[in-house]
């Protein structure tokens, strides 16, 4: 008679890391930062870390990095297999109409590693110096949302919202696969997670939670500037 045993699953974690992008003073140079955090980036990749992470911040020294996309594909070019995370791309802040052909460029850029983390932003001081008021974040995200992944996934789309007013336009170049990169949404309000998962509405899309303790320091942080720099 056969005997079978149960062999026990195995379990992966998988491990990404965040790229330090905090601009101590002026003197030490944006582009030593960048240079920083691509030795991170080919550190990580060689040490079999899953995937690192890059912030979307503008007119602060605080994980100062104002094009992800752009930094994605630098971090492509000098890495073999690493995946590459927005961590992440404020939404509100772009128009999805020619932010959703830059994402598939970089998509194929990275040649498919790249992993679009998405979110409505977090600091007041940013947001509404570049003219979103912090209080149609959540409205003007889930609009945005909603169009980036009709125009990552359908032709000929059309747009007739509270902040989105379109003809049907078609992005140039298609997505590598349908409906673009594996996207992911950050969340820091506990209610967003009743709703998020109606956003996620494909397989290659998940959330991307953030800590009670983050959600505090960034509330505690949104109205001030930081722009004070070491001497």
């Amino acid at each position: 008679m056969a005997h079978f045993r149960k062999q026990p699953r195995e379990c992966l974690l998988e491990f990404s890391i965040q790229l330090s992008a905090d601009y101590p003073k002026k003197s030490y140079g944006g582009d030593r930062v960048y240079t920083d955090m691509l030795n991170q980036a080919l550190l990580a990749d060689q040490l079999g870390f899953d995937a690192v992470s890059v912030t979307e911040h503008h007119l602060i020294n605080c994980l100062m990095m104002p094009a992800p996309l752009q930094f994605a594909v630098k971090i492509a070019a000098h890495t073999s297999r690493i995946k590459i995370m927005t961590s992440i791309v404020v939404l509100p802040l772009h128009d999805m109409r020619t932010y959703a052909g830059e994402v598939v460029v970089a998509d194929i850029l990275t040649e498919g590693r790249l992993m679009l983390g998405v979110g409505r932003g977090a600091f007041k001081y940013e947001m509404e110096r570049l003219g979103v008021p912090m209080e149609e974040t959540q409205g003007r995200f889930n609009e945005s949302l909603a169009v980036l992944q009709a125009l990552l996934s359908q032709e000929e789309v059309s747009g007739d919202g509270d902040y989105y007013h379109f003809d049907a336009i078609t992005i140039m170049p298609r997505p590598l696969s349908p409906g673009g990169p594996q996207m992911m949404m950050a969340v820091m309000n506990p209610k967003v997670f009743i709703i998020a998962p109606n956003a996620a509405s494909t397989s290659r899309q998940r959330l991307l939670p953030e800590t009670t303790n983050c959600c505090e320091t960034k509330s505690t942080v949104s109205n001030e500037p930081r722009t004070k720099w070491a001497k």
